[in-house]
């Protein structure tokens, strides 16, 4: 057996302390301890392997360079063809894009954070392999980790880039200056430059930190999530369980707070962990941190130092946008960079006794994933519960009452739950209470459905005022409602109605928002009501300060075709389907329909986020 090094025994800890905490959204979190079981299983196999099977380390060394390399060259022809695409679109710096740029489909800010992760493996192949070729393939992969770490443009990956130049000089004063490093520090140097001048806006862009809109929606994002982890330590001093940060970021986020956008992205790994561990949660991961520091001080092996400085880059990129508790991927490759950290002198031992040890971790892990399974099984989980009650609905509404009281029993902070069981007591009592509801919408203002309900309640009591002011509030929220079937009817049928509604959306618009999103949800609604120029101006405005928006240059060519203007439409078109089809699509005059149905926009939300926390599908939605 291998000794257990502090490192090891800390991740088991915080394995464990994962695995046994409480939580809120079990069947979430089962399916994402199982993914992080799987992964420090491999992490211990590896250190296994590489403490007692010398060729299978080599082979090891060569398999992940192999595959880094052909990623890393996927990855910067994915790059080609983004730039291609921007280009393509008629705009000549890349920054506000960066959401196009997907390599093997993985997100921008992900795929970043990789590149310090395969940076340290290729480094450690450098050090530890034996083979020549190996050793060359890893110089030209470090070479394109490099160049694409400065093409994401990405203000986290650059803070850690500077703080790993700093320490690097420092620790490797000495080494540095040795024939052969110069040899490839000026290389390196020499592609940083090139890569500088090609893109030198987008890096100034980064470097500003916070001037374009997006940048400052991310800049206040993050001070809003300093203030959600406190709210929820508050009450869940234990954390809400694993994978249940977007659940409780949902309930948690109240009024002007919330943002119409959406991310299951931590801005910091430790409020990441701290909403979902707990306090026991931060000081397990905290000794994790610091028993990697302590035992490299430990063992004072120079060379393992260059390893450590690509982890504590990676960790210092956790801190700007969290990905080791969300990426399988990423937490894998950081596993594996932390396994070479330990690396040991190889004991020779017989074959047999190596498969021996392999198993016990293998056995170990099927135990843990058959335990959760059937706790997944047994347990009436939420899912299940809330889509019998939607089923129960019409038949009989005290079942349906009872389904969803015990969904929230297990689930407090879907506030969805507490929407249903709103709507299914009203049914029951046959009373109206719009004092909770208007709670619930004031709460939770991007909920559309809340607010549709509100809506429907004063319309059937004949509140017309009333109704009004909400189905304004609802277009004002989603104009594509003025697109729907919904509103085509309404108009035909109660004309009366619907221009209170239209004066209302124009006596609320006295003047432009400040706030860009709102800009381009007024420019769509000026165009869906016949007022092409005021249209015109505000999609402009918006095009000029947060020009990554697909629907905003959909809208444009719409006008721009009304108008006659075809060639510059089709271009406007063609960013349009660039932003929402993906820079691989070839489709350049693809136009998104127009949604009929006003169920399906009022359901759209929280369908997407019952997938998300539950990995079911909400059925029989609320028509």
């Amino acid at each position: 057996m291998i000794k257990l090094t502090i490192i090891d025994l800390c991740l088991l800890l915080l394995w464990a302390y994962i695995g046994i905490g409480p939580t809120v959204n079990f069947a979430g979190s089962a399916y994402s301890f199982i993914t992080l079981t799987s992964n420090i299983l491999y992490y211990f196999l590896l250190r296994y392997i590489i403490t007692y099977d010398k060729k299978g380390e080599q082979s090891l060394l060569s398999s992940f360079t192999v595959c880094i390399a052909v990623l890393s060259a996927l990855a910067f022809y994915s790059f080609y063809l983004f730039c291609v695409s921007v280009h393509e679109m008629g705009f000549s710096s890349l920054y506000d894009f960066r959401f196009l740029y997907k390599p093997l489909g993985v997100p921008n800010n992900e795929w970043s954070s990789l590149q310090w992760l395969f940076g340290g493996i290729i480094t450690a192949v450098y050090i530890y392999s034996e083979n020549k070729i190996i050793k060359g393939i890893a110089l030209l992969s470090g070479a394109i980790i490099l160049c694409l770490a400065l093409v994401s443009f990405s203000r986290g990956i650059y803070l850690a880039g500077i703080v790993f130049i700093i320490l690097l000089i420092v620790l490797e004063r000495r080494k540095l200056f040795e024939r052969k490093k110069i040899i490839i520090g000026e290389g390196y140097c020499l592609l940083v430059l090139v890569v500088v001048c090609l893109y030198s806006t987008e890096i100034k862009k980064t470097l500003h930190g916070n001037e374009t809109v997006s940048q400052q929606r991310s800049t206040k994002s993050r001070i809003n999530t300093f203030q959600l982890t406190t709210d929820v330590l508050k009450e869940y001093p234990f954390g809400v369980g694993l994978n249940n940060y977007t659940l409780a970021k949902d309930y948690y986020l109240h009024g002007e707070k919330r943002v119409d956008s959406y991310t299951s992205y931590a801005a910091n790994s430790f409020f990441k962990i701290g909403i979902e561990g707990g306090y026991a949660g931060l000081i397990f991961y905290i000794l994790f941190l610091l028993s990697i520091v302590y035992y490299l001080v430990k063992a004072k092996k120079r060379n393992l130092w260059l390893l450590f400085l690509f982890l504590f880059a990676f960790f210092l990129r956790e801190q700007t946008f969290s990905t080791f508790f969300d990426s399988s991927s990423v937490r894998l490759s950081a596993l594996i960079l932390i396994a070479f950290l330990q690396k040991e002198e190889i004991v020779i031992v017989q074959r047999s006794n190596i498969k021996i040890l392999a198993a016990i971790p293998c056995l170990a892990w099927i135990c843990v994933f058959y335990i959760f399974r059937y706790n997944c099984n047994v347990n009436h989980d939420v899912a299940r519960l809330v889509n019998q009650s939607m089923a129960y609905r019409k038949a009989n509404i005290p079942k349906a009452l009872t389904c969803i009281k015990q969904a929230q029993l297990k689930n407090p902070l879907d506030v969805h739950l507490a929407y249903y069981e709103y709507c299914w007591s009203e049914k029951e009592n046959a009373v109206h209470n719009e004092d909770k509801l208007r709670k619930m919408t004031e709460l939770y203002p991007d909920k559309l459905l809340f607010r549709w309900t509100l809506y429907e309640q004063y319309k059937q009591q004949h509140q017309l005022e009333n109704a009004a002011t909400e189905l304004r509030s609802c277009i004002l929220q989603n104009p594509r409602i003025l697109g729907t079937s919904f509103w085509k009817e309404l108009n035909e049928q109660e004309p009366g109605f619907a221009e209170l509604v239209v004066g209302r959306l124009l006596k609320e618009k006295q003047e432009k928002p400040l706030n860009v999103i709102e800009l381009a949800k007024w420019g769509s609604i000026a165009l869906q009501l016949g007022k092409n120029d005021l249209a015109l101006s505000y999609l402009n405005e918006v095009s000029k300060q947060l020009p990554n928006l697909s629907r905003v240059w959909f809208n444009l060519a719409s006008i721009l075709e009304k108008e006659g203007k075809l060639e510059q439409a089709s271009l406007y078109r063609q960013r349009g389907s660039i932003m929402e089809l993906g820079v691989f699509s070839k489709d350049r005059s693809y136009m998104p329909p127009v949604e009929q149905d006003i169920n399906k926009i009022i359901n759209e939300q929280y369908s997407f986020l019952f997938n998300l926390w539950y990995n079911e599908n909400l059925k029989n939605e609320i028509e």
